[in-house]
């Protein structure tokens, strides 16, 4: 247990370093005297995913590479003196959460095991693979999470480093939160923003407090609840406001395609508040390539910029599956939908995802998942509301509501995550894939309604209640985990205490596979079941394929395609 705290201490120096590093030389010139440490490391997790990304068209995520790129940014820690005492404390707490969230816990089930891993060890043993989906279709659409996980296997942290990062993201988020949160509370001021981030720092240590559950859409959904913040927090948008913005929502879509809708924000700051000029500006081109070169290697990987949706897929790629695209695209959609559950009278996933046949099923699993997970959140807010009635306004400090600025501003937030919540809705309607969606959603249709409700003050102000709802919800987030690490303390396994990786068995031993031999060498590997993290490139399919090398790249393709 203390090397995991140990590592996860470590590691978060590192992407403090790589963050410290970013803004400096690509959002801002003039880093503060107050330095934010919790904001430089997921700053920094976005620049080490970008550098992740772009070795890997060239080098594999080996432990050779991985250690140069550890050694760079430890020792750009003490060149530049980046490293005091406050650096090491924000580290510390850091890693003591993060460690919390990681002990005896799991990967995601079954994801983790399907595609996730296996695509880590992929990114690991090898540089980027051409029509690597063909051998894996999950494979086409992956998170740039695997990535910057990927480069963390070194000499140091081993194979279970490529752990730790989920849980640095969120602890660091968390933090990042909480002392929103306690600055707004003392700045007495716009009780707008402070409404806002209390429920959000709520919603947040109910909803991530099971590192189990991460997977792909935790990260995706963090970082588009950044974007919402710096935009409600930025008064003026300036230059570097509007960058740490775009660059935030283009991390949130790189994790999370049906989080493109983010990329709107930064397109509405450009238009509505008349910032056209910051085209101009060369920092926010950093963006602009990391999303090139991450629809490179979709392309390279699948044939498609995004996969499966056959209209942006290129038909004279011989390595791209058109007929899988066309399978994936609709069964994609009706197991998001509940095509599973079924009882009776079963269609097929074509005709299931037409014209809303799919609802009456969808609610009886789906919706009620949806409700249990977001009761407690509507529980928050309605009791807020009603102590505002309850309680005699003499014992309340009024604050007006603030300027018709935060109006536009929530207004927008509305329109967002309603345009996201309709187009999750139709198209993929499961929790997971909507959670900063609806809880967005939730948080401004709320404010909305209180703007509309009250003429000359928002809500009561009482400090000590806040502060108390918030710090209950961290009790809770805590109690979570150390009740998991209590009930599964004295279950031994190979590599206890950390989550398993190697297969879902209780030992935890490394999965079986088989060598697949095409033109005389090994081309990919074959498990009985889920590949986990395991030689590479791995999958459980019985499929036919065709192989080939050229310039050291390795190709995977359909026979018939060829």
């Amino acid at each position: 247990m203390l090397k995991i705290l140990l590592f996860s201490i470590l590691q978060n120096l590192i992407i403090i370093s790589c963050g410290h590093f970013f803004i400096k030389n690509f959002i801002t010139s003039k880093i503060s005297n107050h330095k934010n440490y919790y904001e430089h490391a997921l700053f920094g997790i976005i620049f080490l995913s970008f550098i992740a990304v772009l070795i890997n068209f060239f080098f594999p995520l080996n432990k050779y590479t991985n250690n140069l790129v550890f050694i760079i940014f430890f020792i750009y820690l003490f060149f530049f003196r980046i490293v005091n005492y406050k650096i090491i404390k924000s580290s510390v707490v850091s890693g003591v959460i993060c460690s919390i969230l990681i002990i005896l816990s799991s990967i995601n089930s079954p994801d983790g095991g399907l595609y996730h891993m296996p695509y880590i060890s992929t990114l690991n043993e090898n540089k980027i693979i051409i029509g690597l989906s063909n051998i894996h279709f999950r494979f086409a659409h992956t998170s740039v999470i695997q990535y910057i996980c990927a480069i963390f296997e070194n000499s140091i942290f081993k194979n279970n480093g490529i752990l730790i990062i989920p849980g640095l993201l969120v602890s660091n988020f968390i933090i990042f939160l909480l002392k929103k949160t306690f600055y707004f509370l003392n700045k007495k001021e716009d009780l707008f923003k402070l409404f806002f981030i209390i429920l959000l720092t709520s919603f947040s240590l109910y909803n991530f407090s099971n590192y189990s559950n991460y997977g792909n859409d935790a990260p995706g959904h963090i970082y588009f609840f950044l974007s919402i913040l710096y935009f409600l927090n930025s008064k003026s948008f300036k230059n570097e406001d509007f960058n740490k913005i775009l660059i935030l929502c283009t991390y949130a879509f790189l994790n999370k395609v049906f989080l493109v809708i983010s990329l709107l924000l930064p397109v509405i700051i450009l238009i509505k508040y008349k910032r056209i000029n910051y085209l101009k500006s060369i920092k926010i081109y950093f963006s602009v390539f990391f999303i090139i070169i991450w629809l490179i290697k979709n392309i390279l990987i699948s044939g498609c910029l995004i996969y499966p949706v056959k209209e942006l897929c290129f038909t004279k790629i011989f390595w791209l599956n058109e007929k899988e695209v066309i399978q994936e695209n609709t069964s994609g959609e009706a197991w998001a939908k509940g095509w599973s559950d079924q009882k009776e009278n079963v269609i097929d996933m074509y005709s299931y995802n037409k014209k809303f046949v799919w609802v009456n099923t969808w609610k009886k699993v789906h919706l009620k998942v949806i409700i249990k997970k977001i009761l407690p959140f509507i529980f928050l807010i309605l009791f807020i509301i009603l102590l505002k009635f309850l309680i005699n306004n003499k014992y309340n400090n009024k604050i007006k509501i603030s300027t018709k600025e935060n109006k536009k501003k929530i207004t927008i937030l509305l329109f967002l995550s309603l345009l996201g919540l309709t187009a999750w809705f139709i198209k993929f309607p499961l929790y997971r894939y909507g959670v900063s969606y609806i809880s967005t959603f939730i948080i401004t249709a709320s404010i909305y309604i209180f703007y509309i409700l009250n003429t000359n003050n928002f809500l009561f102000f009482n400090k000590n209640l806040y502060k108390n709802l918030v710090i209950i919800f961290f009790i809770l987030f805590l109690f979570i985990n150390f009740k998991r690490i209590i009930l599964n303390y004295n279950k031994e396994y190979n590599e206890y205490p950390w989550p398993r990786i190697y297969s879902y068995t209780h030992s935890n031993d490394p999965i079986k596979s088989e060598s697949i031999v095409i033109n005389n060498e090994i081309a990919f590997f074959k498990a009985k079941d889920v590949c986990m993290y395991s030689s590479s490139p791995c999958t459980h399919y019985d499929i036919k394929i065709n192989y080939f090398k050229k310039l050291g790249y390795k190709i995977f393709y359909q026979k018939e395609n060829f």
